[in-house]
Protein backbone atom coordinates (compact mmCIF):
# COMPACT_ATOMS: atom_id res chain seq x y z
CA UNK A 1 0.00 0.00 0.00
CA UNK A 2 2.92 2.21 0.89
CA UNK A 3 4.22 2.30 -2.42
CA UNK A 4 0.97 2.98 -3.90
CA UNK A 5 0.56 5.83 -2.09
CA UNK A 6 3.70 7.00 -3.48
CA UNK A 7 2.85 6.48 -6.80
CA UNK A 8 -0.13 8.28 -6.29
CA UNK A 9 1.18 11.27 -5.46
CA UNK A 10 3.86 10.87 -7.83
CA UNK A 11 1.31 11.53 -10.76
CA UNK A 12 -1.30 14.15 -8.58
CA UNK A 13 2.16 16.32 -8.53
CA UNK A 14 3.73 15.37 -12.20
CA UNK A 15 0.38 14.73 -14.54
CA UNK A 16 -0.23 18.39 -15.49
CA UNK A 17 3.69 19.26 -15.35
CA UNK A 18 4.49 16.24 -18.01
CA UNK A 19 1.21 17.48 -19.83
CA UNK A 20 2.46 20.88 -19.88
CA UNK A 21 6.69 20.68 -20.28
CA UNK A 22 7.17 18.22 -22.27
CA UNK A 23 7.46 18.19 -26.52
CA UNK A 24 4.47 15.76 -26.84
CA UNK A 25 1.94 17.81 -24.85
CA UNK A 26 -0.06 18.52 -27.59
CA UNK A 27 -0.99 14.76 -27.88
CA UNK A 28 -1.98 14.40 -24.31
CA UNK A 29 0.72 11.89 -24.13
CA UNK A 30 3.53 11.21 -21.45
CA UNK A 31 4.86 7.86 -23.25
CA UNK A 32 8.03 7.17 -24.57
CA UNK A 33 7.96 8.24 -28.33
CA UNK A 34 8.96 5.42 -30.62
CA UNK A 35 10.24 6.37 -33.94
CA UNK A 36 9.87 2.93 -35.91
CA UNK A 37 10.53 4.73 -39.30
CA UNK A 38 12.99 7.67 -39.69
CA UNK A 39 10.10 10.32 -41.26
CA UNK A 40 8.27 9.47 -38.36
CA UNK A 41 6.39 12.90 -37.03
CA UNK A 42 6.69 13.19 -33.27
CA UNK A 43 2.99 12.91 -33.04
CA UNK A 44 3.25 9.58 -34.74
CA UNK A 45 6.21 8.52 -32.34
CA UNK A 46 4.34 9.54 -29.76
CA UNK A 47 1.16 7.34 -30.68
CA UNK A 48 3.20 4.76 -32.15
CA UNK A 49 3.02 2.58 -28.90
CA UNK A 50 -1.23 2.83 -29.47
CA UNK A 51 -0.53 1.61 -32.95
CA UNK A 52 0.60 -1.69 -31.85
CA UNK A 53 -1.78 -2.05 -28.96
CA UNK A 54 -4.46 -1.49 -31.92
CA UNK A 55 -3.33 -3.68 -34.12
CA UNK A 56 -3.54 -6.37 -31.39
CA UNK A 57 -6.77 -5.98 -31.31
CA UNK A 58 -7.40 -5.95 -34.95
CA UNK A 59 -5.90 -9.89 -34.86
CA UNK A 60 -8.21 -10.73 -32.01
CA UNK A 61 -10.40 -13.03 -33.04
CA UNK A 62 -13.55 -12.24 -30.86
CA UNK A 63 -14.83 -9.12 -32.35
CA UNK A 64 -18.47 -9.28 -30.68
CA UNK A 65 -19.03 -7.03 -27.74
CA UNK A 66 -15.42 -6.14 -27.59
CA UNK A 67 -14.27 -4.66 -24.30
CA UNK A 68 -10.62 -3.46 -23.76
CA UNK A 69 -9.30 -1.98 -20.60
CA UNK A 70 -5.99 0.00 -19.89
CA UNK A 71 -4.67 -0.64 -16.73
CA UNK A 72 -2.64 2.54 -16.04
CA UNK A 73 -4.50 4.83 -18.38
CA UNK A 74 -3.13 7.98 -17.57
CA UNK A 75 -5.55 10.59 -18.75
CA UNK A 76 -7.05 8.57 -21.39
CA UNK A 77 -4.69 9.69 -24.14
CA UNK A 78 -4.82 5.56 -25.42
CA UNK A 79 -7.86 4.54 -25.40
CA UNK A 80 -9.07 7.87 -27.33
CA UNK A 81 -6.77 6.76 -30.11
CA UNK A 82 -8.06 3.09 -30.11
CA UNK A 83 -11.88 4.96 -30.22
CA UNK A 84 -10.62 7.14 -33.18
CA UNK A 85 -8.63 4.40 -34.90
CA UNK A 86 -10.47 1.30 -34.28
CA UNK A 87 -13.21 0.19 -37.22
CA UNK A 88 -14.95 -1.69 -34.63
CA UNK A 89 -17.69 -0.93 -32.17
CA UNK A 90 -16.22 -1.42 -28.03
CA UNK A 91 -16.39 -0.60 -24.63
CA UNK A 92 -13.36 1.24 -22.88
CA UNK A 93 -12.17 0.81 -19.61
CA UNK A 94 -9.24 3.31 -18.63
CA UNK A 95 -7.85 2.77 -14.81
CA UNK A 96 -5.75 5.09 -13.11
CA UNK A 97 -4.40 5.31 -9.24
CA UNK A 98 -4.28 9.72 -9.92
CA UNK A 99 -7.21 11.13 -9.69
CA UNK A 100 -6.00 13.93 -11.10
CA UNK A 101 -5.71 12.00 -14.78
CA UNK A 102 -8.98 10.23 -14.62
CA UNK A 103 -10.65 13.89 -13.77
CA UNK A 104 -8.99 14.85 -17.44
CA UNK A 105 -9.52 12.28 -19.38
CA UNK A 106 -13.14 12.19 -18.20
CA UNK A 107 -13.53 16.43 -19.16
CA UNK A 108 -12.05 15.12 -22.78
CA UNK A 109 -15.66 12.40 -22.72
CA UNK A 110 -17.14 15.19 -22.24
CA UNK A 111 -15.96 17.22 -24.56
CA UNK A 112 -15.96 15.01 -27.33
CA UNK A 113 -20.19 14.04 -26.40
CA UNK A 114 -20.70 17.62 -27.13
CA UNK A 115 -19.39 17.81 -30.44
CA UNK A 116 -20.60 13.53 -31.68
CA UNK A 117 -23.46 12.11 -29.95
CA UNK A 118 -21.95 8.55 -31.77
CA UNK A 119 -18.89 8.97 -29.26
CA UNK A 120 -17.99 5.14 -27.66
CA UNK A 121 -18.94 4.26 -24.07
CA UNK A 122 -15.61 5.23 -22.19
CA UNK A 123 -15.40 4.52 -18.38
CA UNK A 124 -12.31 5.92 -16.34
CA UNK A 125 -11.93 4.53 -13.15
CA UNK A 126 -9.72 5.77 -10.44
CA UNK A 127 -8.40 3.12 -8.26
CA UNK A 128 -5.18 0.43 -7.85
CA UNK A 129 -4.54 -1.67 -10.81
CA UNK A 130 -3.50 -4.35 -8.44
CA UNK A 131 -7.46 -4.08 -6.81
CA UNK A 132 -9.45 -3.60 -9.70
CA UNK A 133 -13.37 -2.94 -8.55
CA UNK A 134 -15.91 -5.50 -8.65
CA UNK A 135 -17.94 -3.15 -11.59
CA UNK A 136 -15.42 -4.06 -13.87
CA UNK A 137 -16.36 -7.20 -16.28
CA UNK A 138 -14.97 -9.69 -17.79
CA UNK A 139 -12.24 -8.27 -20.97
CA UNK A 140 -10.96 -9.06 -23.78
CA UNK A 141 -8.15 -7.10 -24.53
CA UNK A 142 -6.24 -5.70 -21.09
CA UNK A 143 -2.80 -3.08 -21.89
CA UNK A 144 -0.16 -1.39 -19.87
CA UNK A 145 2.15 1.17 -21.47
CA UNK A 146 5.11 2.70 -18.83
CA UNK A 147 2.87 1.70 -16.07
CA UNK A 148 3.29 -2.20 -15.22
CA UNK A 149 7.04 -1.40 -13.17
CA UNK A 150 4.42 1.12 -11.21
CA UNK A 151 2.93 -2.48 -9.75
CA UNK A 152 3.92 -3.23 -5.95
CA UNK A 153 4.54 -7.06 -6.83
CA UNK A 154 3.91 -8.28 -10.30
CA UNK A 155 2.17 -11.12 -8.72
CA UNK A 156 -0.44 -9.14 -7.86
CA UNK A 157 -1.33 -7.31 -10.97
CA UNK A 158 -1.02 -10.60 -13.15
CA UNK A 159 -3.38 -12.04 -10.85
CA UNK A 160 -6.16 -9.64 -11.24
CA UNK A 161 -5.48 -9.25 -14.99
CA UNK A 162 -5.95 -12.89 -15.13
CA UNK A 163 -8.75 -12.89 -13.04
CA UNK A 164 -11.00 -10.51 -15.33
CA UNK A 165 -9.65 -11.68 -18.51
CA UNK A 166 -11.70 -14.14 -21.01
CA UNK A 167 -9.96 -17.23 -21.72
CA UNK A 168 -8.17 -16.78 -24.73
CA UNK A 169 -7.84 -12.95 -24.41
CA UNK A 170 -5.13 -11.08 -24.09
CA UNK A 171 -2.68 -8.98 -21.94
CA UNK A 172 -0.23 -6.51 -23.98
CA UNK A 173 2.69 -4.76 -22.01
CA UNK A 174 4.46 -2.04 -23.44
CA UNK A 175 7.01 -1.41 -20.86
CA UNK A 176 10.76 -1.78 -19.48
CA UNK A 177 12.02 -5.09 -18.57
CA UNK A 178 15.42 -6.20 -17.20
CA UNK A 179 17.75 -7.85 -20.13
CA UNK A 180 17.10 -11.82 -19.68
CA UNK A 181 21.31 -12.03 -19.47
CA UNK A 182 21.34 -8.97 -16.39
CA UNK A 183 22.43 -10.47 -13.08
CA UNK A 184 21.42 -7.45 -10.84
CA UNK A 185 24.17 -9.10 -8.09
CA UNK A 186 26.93 -8.71 -10.11
CA UNK A 187 27.01 -5.40 -11.79
CA UNK A 188 29.19 -3.21 -10.85
CA UNK A 189 28.78 -0.36 -8.41
CA UNK A 190 27.89 2.58 -11.22
CA UNK A 191 25.13 -0.01 -12.77
CA UNK A 192 23.62 -0.79 -9.59
CA UNK A 193 23.15 3.13 -8.84
CA UNK A 194 22.24 3.91 -12.38
CA UNK A 195 18.95 0.91 -11.64
CA UNK A 196 18.26 1.98 -7.98
CA UNK A 197 17.88 5.88 -9.20
CA UNK A 198 15.62 4.31 -12.23
CA UNK A 199 13.66 2.67 -9.64
CA UNK A 200 13.58 5.54 -7.03
CA UNK A 201 12.87 8.41 -9.60
CA UNK A 202 10.11 6.66 -11.59
CA UNK A 203 8.12 4.99 -8.90
CA UNK A 204 9.36 1.26 -10.42
CA UNK A 205 9.10 -2.02 -8.25
CA UNK A 206 8.01 -4.73 -10.57
CA UNK A 207 11.17 -4.91 -13.15
CA UNK A 208 11.72 -7.87 -14.42
CA UNK A 209 13.20 -10.08 -16.87
CA UNK A 210 11.07 -11.78 -19.98
CA UNK A 211 11.99 -15.50 -17.34
CA UNK A 212 10.89 -13.93 -14.09
CA UNK A 213 7.38 -12.72 -16.15
CA UNK A 214 7.29 -15.98 -17.75
CA UNK A 215 7.00 -17.96 -14.83
CA UNK A 216 4.85 -15.34 -12.80
CA UNK A 217 2.47 -15.16 -15.35
CA UNK A 218 1.97 -19.02 -15.61
CA UNK A 219 0.81 -18.87 -11.77
CA UNK A 220 -2.09 -17.56 -13.02
CA UNK A 221 -2.89 -18.84 -16.69
CA UNK A 222 -0.97 -16.06 -18.78
CA UNK A 223 1.75 -17.65 -21.68
CA UNK A 224 3.56 -15.36 -23.45
CA UNK A 225 3.08 -15.47 -27.21
CA UNK A 226 4.98 -12.46 -28.79
CA UNK A 227 8.24 -10.41 -27.92
CA UNK A 228 9.35 -8.02 -29.76
CA UNK A 229 12.45 -5.16 -28.83
CA UNK A 230 11.62 -1.58 -29.31
CA UNK A 231 14.83 -0.17 -27.66
CA UNK A 232 16.05 1.19 -31.50
CA UNK A 233 13.33 2.91 -31.80
CA UNK A 234 13.79 5.12 -28.71
CA UNK A 235 16.13 7.92 -28.80
CA UNK A 236 17.78 8.64 -25.53
CA UNK A 237 20.68 11.32 -26.41
CA UNK A 238 18.38 14.28 -27.47
CA UNK A 239 19.60 17.70 -26.38
CA UNK A 240 16.08 17.20 -24.01
CA UNK A 241 17.92 14.08 -22.28
CA UNK A 242 21.37 16.04 -22.10
CA UNK A 243 19.70 18.63 -20.41
CA UNK A 244 18.25 16.34 -17.73
CA UNK A 245 21.53 14.53 -17.12
CA UNK A 246 23.17 17.68 -16.62
CA UNK A 247 20.56 19.30 -14.32
CA UNK A 248 20.86 15.64 -12.14
CA UNK A 249 24.30 15.94 -11.82
CA UNK A 250 24.80 19.68 -10.50
CA UNK A 251 21.62 19.78 -8.49
CA UNK A 252 21.29 16.11 -7.21
CA UNK A 253 23.12 16.78 -4.10
CA UNK A 254 20.48 19.87 -2.91
CA UNK A 255 17.66 17.71 -3.96
CA UNK A 256 19.20 15.30 -1.33
CA UNK A 257 19.26 17.52 1.54
CA UNK A 258 15.71 18.91 0.76
CA UNK A 259 13.52 17.98 3.73
CA UNK A 260 10.61 18.35 1.22
CA UNK A 261 11.29 16.39 -2.30
CA UNK A 262 10.35 17.89 -5.19
CA UNK A 263 8.35 14.94 -7.33
CA UNK A 264 9.54 16.31 -10.72
CA UNK A 265 13.17 16.61 -9.91
CA UNK A 266 12.74 13.19 -8.57
CA UNK A 267 10.98 12.29 -12.22
CA UNK A 268 14.34 13.68 -13.69
CA UNK A 269 16.56 11.13 -11.64
CA UNK A 270 14.44 8.49 -13.11
CA UNK A 271 14.98 9.58 -16.41
CA UNK A 272 19.03 9.48 -16.05
CA UNK A 273 19.19 6.21 -14.30
CA UNK A 274 17.06 5.14 -17.38
CA UNK A 275 19.09 6.89 -20.03
CA UNK A 276 22.03 4.56 -18.48
CA UNK A 277 20.78 1.37 -18.20
CA UNK A 278 19.47 1.60 -22.07
CA UNK A 279 22.72 2.58 -23.29
CA UNK A 280 24.25 -0.55 -21.63
CA UNK A 281 21.86 -2.81 -22.37
CA UNK A 282 20.84 -3.18 -18.80
CA UNK A 283 16.99 -2.33 -19.62
CA UNK A 284 15.35 -2.97 -22.98
CA UNK A 285 11.92 -1.75 -23.99
CA UNK A 286 9.85 -4.12 -25.00
CA UNK A 287 6.41 -5.52 -26.30
CA UNK A 288 4.84 -8.52 -24.61
CA UNK A 289 2.11 -10.30 -25.34
CA UNK A 290 0.45 -12.99 -22.82
CA UNK A 291 -2.44 -14.79 -23.14
CA UNK A 292 -5.16 -16.69 -20.53
CA UNK A 293 -5.13 -20.19 -21.38
CA UNK A 294 -8.08 -21.50 -22.75
CA UNK A 295 -8.34 -24.49 -20.51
Amino acid sequence: MEHSAGVKNYYEKNTNKFLRFHRDAATKSIHQPLWKEPHFTLKEAVFYANQLILKEIEAYPEKENLTVIDLGCGVGSSLFYLADNLDLPAIYYGVSISETQINIAKKEVVYRKENNPFVPNFHFIAADFTQLPTTIPTIDIAFSIEAFVHASAAEKYLAQVSQYLKKGGKLILIDDFLNDDVDRNTLDSKAQKAIADFEYGWMVNSLKTKMELTKIAANYGLTIIEEEDLTSYMRNNTLKHKWIRFLVFSFRWIYDLLPQKSPYFRSWIGGKGKQYCLKKGIIKYKKIVLEKNRK
